[in-house]
């Protein structure tokens, strides 16, 4: 990692639930101020996160001043100012097929989400076995008004396997499917049941970054990225400037430098004072 120049830094990426969103999934009024004030600092404004643009739009008003949206953790990015999505990538019928028959066989808890721009939708398959956070997804989306379809869809976005233990699957659905990308997460719904998502091997939320960055001429030691847990992963190992917020998971913070949590606005206070834009809190 370089030593942080602010004056070489043209594009600002950040997490969101963990790392810029406070505890109950909303961002303060002092982050979005300084959000704001980026954009006066002709910075490219980026939220790179798991959350689908229908899920975003639960929590972020449709003039929140943000550049792109790397949605899904990579699937795809809008540009969040025109609401047009300009890149997306899904897995292929003969993926699903495989990779549903596969979790079917060992008996996991998963879900098929739906190609963007419906990717909100899923389809759910259940082993049968007692899994909280698995119903309470369910749940989750249920109060939203969504009728969830019966059907499996040909083609999908990625797969979202539920486990309320780590023991070992992770480690196991990774090997056993190394054709395709693999990611762990925590659940956003009770904070400590693992999910594993499975992509088309290309997808991250680093390759998201980086079809931004391209299309703008971008060198990643130009972008500064701010990150909280495991699915984060790839893109704080691809950027040269990163920083992970105090709640982060344990496994980051032996391995990058660490800022305020983000109930304390960790992210909004960094940029305040390094980019001197002078928010009052």
């Amino acid at each position: 990692m370089n030593e942080l120049n602010e004056e070489n830094i043209r594009m600002f990426v950040t997490d969101y639930d963990g790392t810029l969103a406070l505890d109950n999934g909303l961002v303060s009024e002092f982050s979005r101020n300084v959000f704001e004030s980026l954009g006066t600092k002709n910075l490219i404004r980026v939220i790179a996160t798991g959350r689908s643009v229908f899920s975003c739009q639960q929590v972020l008003p449709a003039d929140f001043p943000v550049d792109y949206i790397v949605f899904s953790s990579g699937v795809g990015v809008i540009d969040w100012k025109r609401k047009i999505i300009i890149n997306e990538s899904h897995l292929m019928s003969e993926d699903v097929d495989l990779i549903e028959s596969y979790l079917i066989r060992h008996n996991y808890d998963f879900m098929i989400q739906y190609p963007v721009p419906e990717n909100h939708f899923f389809y759910m398959h259940s082993s049968g076995k007692e899994n909280l956070d698995f119903y309470r997804r369910f749940s989750h989306y249920s109060n939203y008004g969504l009728k969830l379809p019966a059907l499996r869809p040909n083609t999908a976005t990625q797969f979202i396997i539920i486990c309320e233990q780590n023991c070992g699957q992770f480690d196991k659905v990774k090997k056993d499917l190394s054709g395709y990308k693999v990611v762990r997460a925590t659940s956003p719904l009770d904070n400590k049941s693992m999910w594993i998502e499975i992509f088309p091997k290309h997808v991250s939320k680093a390759t998201g970054i980086s079809f931004l960055c391209d299309r703008y001429g971008i060198k990643n030691e130009e972008t500064i990225v701010f990150g909280n847990d495991y699915n984060d992963s790839d893109m704080l190992s691809w950027a040269k400037n990163v920083y992970v917020v105090e709640n982060a998971v344990k496994e980051l913070k032996n391995i990058y430098p660490i800022i305020e949590s983000n109930n304390d606005d960790g992210v909004a206070n960094f940029a305040n004072d390094i980019f001197d834009l002078r928010i009052k809190f």
